[in-house]
């Protein structure tokens, strides 16, 4: 019974998916994981306009005309839009803590 299991046992050379297999789900795999990252960075990026917009508007008022509220919120949104987009405008989100502190 022995020998008659091992005659018909794959060879190990041949077990296992074959490479075209391989490459094929590594492909899809890679689109995938790109895709998923363009796709947050389109999200943050929806959040990252609107604040740096507010940022850039308060930042050319005289400071006597600066308003607080506009100023937070648009250092919350790029806040957001850094999160979801992956880093993506921390430069702008630097600049914004830095004008709150003025």
């Amino acid at each position: 019974m022995v020998a008659k299991t091992m005659r018909t046992r794959k060879s190990p050379t041949s077990s296992g998916p074959s490479f075209g297999t391989v490459v094929k789900y590594s492909f899809a795999s890679g689109l995938g994981f790109m895709g998923s990252i363009v796709v947050y960075m389109f999200i943050g990026m929806l959040f990252l306009i609107p604040g740096i917009y507010l940022i850039m508007k308060e930042k050319k008022k005289p400071k006597e005309e600066k308003s607080q509220a506009a100023l937070i919120g648009g250092v919350v949104l790029v806040a957001i839009g850094c999160a979801i987009g992956l880093g993506m405008g921390a430069s702008f989100l630097g600049e914004g803590i830095g004008q709150l502190a003025e």
